[in-house]
């Protein structure tokens, strides 16, 4: 089912994520946008409308006009592309700790390109969405760019052949898989990931998503812009090997889990989920109120 709301009207939160939301951004970054929408009163009392996100850059280009002239020129000489999501999904995602939401909530106003009464309200009391359940939504996502990193390290060191007429299910993926990758990775990043042996661009994110989540258990902070973006930026760079990386990125895990076992963590344990409730109901029917 096609769009039948006006995108752009019903968006009260659109801030700059990705690696331009860290500091690490270089020269080739796509710009990336994320942010939330409140559709018409008809996908909450209705039977036949139904909206929970949208991506694609057909979506985006509507926004051009609120980027700084740099985003602009990015977008154009690189790629545009972002996610909305709907409130109830995107509270949702925040009771859970995702830490793309997070980078959502916690940009720095700097990074915010567009923020209604509701968005403002949105992010002024986004300190409710600060738990210790950051703990396992973090871990899971290092877990992923580590079998990213992994899978892909796995490649370069022995690139799969296409598989023939008698090759199995998992060998066509794999192979599908591959060309994905290779298709998506682009010439600067496929030579870099060549020269180094691994993908220096997953090493990046573990370290970063290491670093965030010790910084939220042990002081209760969101870092999304890095004080250490040049150092995440030099490992997206390859400047450090696989082993350098992977025991940084241990050294954290370990950390975390000992706070974590000594309940030391300095944000609640769990979400007020009463509090995040009423504070979703009213911020749709402010919306709706005046939308």
């Amino acid at each position: 089912m096609g769009l039948n709301f006006d995108l752009h009207a019903n968006t009260v939160l659109l801030t700059v994520g990705g690696s331009r939301a860290y500091g690490i951004n270089v020269p080739t970054s796509d710009v990336d946008l994320r942010g939330v929408v409140i559709p018409p009163s008809s996908h909450y009392f209705g039977v036949l409308d139904k909206f929970e996100s949208i991506e694609g850059i057909e979506h985006f280009e509507q926004f051009l006009h609120l980027l700084t002239p740099e985003e602009s020129s990015a977008a154009g000489n690189t790629k545009l592309e972002g996610s909305l999501f709907e409130m109830r999904k995107f509270i949702r995602m925040a009771m859970q700790a995702n830490p793309n939401i997070f980078d959502c909530l916690f940009a720095r106003d700097v990074d915010v390109r567009l923020a209604t009464p509701v968005g403002q309200t949105l992010r002024r009391a986004r300190h409710l969405f600060v738990t210790a359940q950051a703990r396992g939504s973090y871990l899971g996502y290092i877990a992923s760019q580590q079998s990213r990193l992994e899978r892909h390290q796995r490649w370069l060191a022995d690139p799969p052949t296409e598989p023939g007429l008698n090759g199995t299910s998992q060998q066509r993926s794999d192979w599908n898989d591959y060309g994905c990758w290779r298709k998506n990775q682009g010439s600067a990043r496929a030579a870099l990931d060549a020269a180094h042996g691994y993908d220096t661009k997953a090493a990046g994110h573990m370290v970063r998503l290491a670093r965030m989540a010790w910084e939220l258990l042990a002081h209760g902070e969101v870092n999304v812009w890095r004080e250490d973006a040049e150092e995440l930026r030099d490992i997206r760079l390859g400047s450090w090997s696989y082993d350098r990386v992977m025991q940084e990125v241990k050294e954290h895990v370990d950390a975390i889990d000992v706070i974590w076992q000594a309940k030391t963590f300095k944000v609640p344990a769990a979400p007020d989920r009463k509090a995040i409730s009423d504070l979703c109901c009213l911020l749709i029917e402010e919306h709706l109120a005046t939308a």
